[in-house]
């Protein structure tokens, strides 16, 4: 008997232990769940240094924005003040969140034009996109690929830097983003993008109170986009596909030209 009251103490202090140790480590888990330092990049990227000086690439929209004139001067109001900016490791930056703090006034268009200059950089440096919408239509202002659009409130881009090393952006020559780093070396993925055109329709109304009219200007074909990250190896992994519908031509047909074809037979 005393044995077995010996043997249920053991396995007593054995289950409480256990449950000590779990919740022990549930709660040094939850304490450093902000600490937690991510690096995706398989490539070395060498010692830390104290200032930015490695840079890494540049995104600019000279030509897109020569395009959409209007835009100029908002988008390079955007880049001067976000010049300079840092993303530091395991941090996320939200587009919308950041454009508050600098109580600017500009159209949702500049918005959406530098936004998606971040996340080209975004994608060229393989960081985590969370929050990102595309347009209905490519604007002008935007590159396939790598479109983005920001609406006050509604839509909104976010990315996450998981590495060890920060990001640095400044406003480069032109209109253009120039992405530093304070790693000794970074190894970019390669990017590829396949694009396929998708033909619009012709739709046919008839209006017998016309005499025929043709309305060109709402015909636009529409795309597939593809963005893919190439390893080594020239395996291709996809990153983002952006879907753009057609917009039909429509013409509306009076009644002289739908008799026409029949008087003709």
């Amino acid at each position: 008997m005393n044995r077995f009251l010996s043997t249920r103490w053991v396995i007593g202090y054995i289950i409480v232990i256990v449950v000590a140790l779990a919740i022990g480590l549930l709660i040094l888990l939850q304490t450093n769940h902000d600490h937690v330092i991510v690096n995706k990049n398989p490539n070395p990227y060498g010692d830390l240094k104290q200032s930015f000086s490695n840079k890494l690439l540049s995104v600019d929209r000279t030509e897109q924005l020569s395009a959409a004139p209007e835009l100029d001067a908002e988008v390079k109001k955007i880049l001067n003040v976000l010049n300079n900016h840092v993303i530091p490791p395991n941090k996320v930056f939200s587009f919308e969140d950041w454009f508050d703090e600098q109580k600017m006034t500009v159209s949702e268009k500049a918005k959406s034009a530098v936004a998606g200059m971040i996340y080209e950089i975004s994608v060229r440096t393989a960081m985590e996109t969370g929050e990102r919408y595309t347009h209905l239509i490519l604007p002008k202002f935007s590159k396939s690929g790598f479109d983005v659009e920001v609406r006050n409130g509604q839509k909104n881009l976010t990315v996450r830097n998981p590495y060890r090393y920060s990001i640095q952006l400044r406003s480069g020559a032109n209109i253009a983003l120039d992405v530093y780093t304070n790693a000794e070396r970074v190894t970019l993925p390669k990017i590829s993008i396949e694009n396929k055109a998708i033909p619009f329709e012709k739709v046919l109304l008839a209006d017998r109170r016309g005499s025929g009219t043709n309305l060109p200007q709402g015909a636009v074909n529409g795309s597939i986009v593809k963005v893919f990250s190439v390893i080594d190896s020239g395996e291709k992994q996809l990153v983002s596909r952006d879907f753009y519908p057609a917009q039909a031509q429509v013409v509306i047909k009076g009644a002289a030209s739908e008799t026409a074809p029949e008087a003709t037979e």
